[in-house]
């Protein structure tokens, strides 16, 4: 018997199996979900394979499958069964577990994004019901996801961190709230009655973007912590917030803190 294996037959075999990304996929949620199953999941298990299909087109293919053009499906609830068992396995990449994470996000937000999008007119073409589903199915699940929050990379508890704030209950901010601060490096200076300045150390390799300058999300959160600091002081008609350095570069050596200070009145 020959049991030498060819180069030809070796390619035929990756094809009919797809790319790694998909094989690893199917290891998972064979493990994790080994009753009935989504009928996305048919992306993983189908013996007809796309030979066209490479780690990347496949990952785009399978999450469109699920959050089709960012929007919900009466299907995108169900799917998301499959998201949430890759974001907790640890045989998953770092990278995709945040591609995991950030598509349960955006499947629980949807009807929020779109409103933004078309602010102050009404969004047309949605599908309430089916956007309400996907948002409870991610809330049933974003508790366990958070069990593992503290043993996971700094990209991923990020995506967890709003996860929490999409649904903020007792048994998820307690927990991230605390953490949330030093993880970005912020520190409160001061708090007096209806005022709090916050202050932070920036660095390139966690605060800035692509340009060398502050991340617009780190500014947004930066923002916040002030607010809601000065809010819980005491709670007045509005909140003005004075930023100080904020979107200079942070790549320059001496690049300076940046300050926020938040006023009600």
């Amino acid at each position: 018997m020959d049991t030498h294996v060819g180069p030809e037959q070796t390619r035929n075999n990756a094809i009919a199996s797809g790319p790694p990304i998909r094989q690893l996929f199917q290891d998972v949620i064979a493990d994790r979900l080994p009753g009935p199953r989504p009928p996305q999941a048919a992306m993983l298990f189908d013996a007809e394979v796309d030979p066209y299909w490479d780690d990347r087109s496949f990952l785009g293919d399978f999450y469109n499958e699920i959050l089709h053009q960012n929007t919900c499906r009466p299907a995108t609830a169900d799917g998301l069964a499959l998201v949430a068992a890759l974001a907790v396995d640890d045989r998953i990449f770092a990278r995709n577990r945040f591609q995991a994470v950030d598509l349960l996000f955006r499947a629980a937000t949807v009807a929020e994004r779109r409103l933004a999008k078309t602010w102050p007119a009404a969004p047309q073409h949605t599908d309430p019901d089916s956007e309400a589903r996907a948002r409870n199915a991610v809330q049933v699940r974003t508790p366990d996801l958070l069990t593992r929050r503290s043993a996971d990379c700094f990209a991923v508890r990020l995506a967890l961190a709003g996860l929490a704030g999409v649904f903020p209950t007792d048994r998820t901010l307690p927990a991230l709230a605390p953490r949330l601060q030093p993880l970005l490096g912020f520190h409160i200076v001061d708090t007096g009655e209806e005022t709090t300045p916050v202050r932070a150390e920036v660095d390139a390799a966690l605060h800035g973007n692509q340009q060398g300058r502050v991340h617009g999300g780190f500014l947004v959160e930066f923002a916040d912590t002030a607010i809601g600091t000065a809010h819980s002081t005491l709670t007045g008609d509005r909140c003005i917030v004075h930023c100080t350095n904020c979107g200079n570069s942070v790549a320059a050596p001496d690049a300076e803190p940046q300050n926020a200070h938040a006023k009600y009145t």
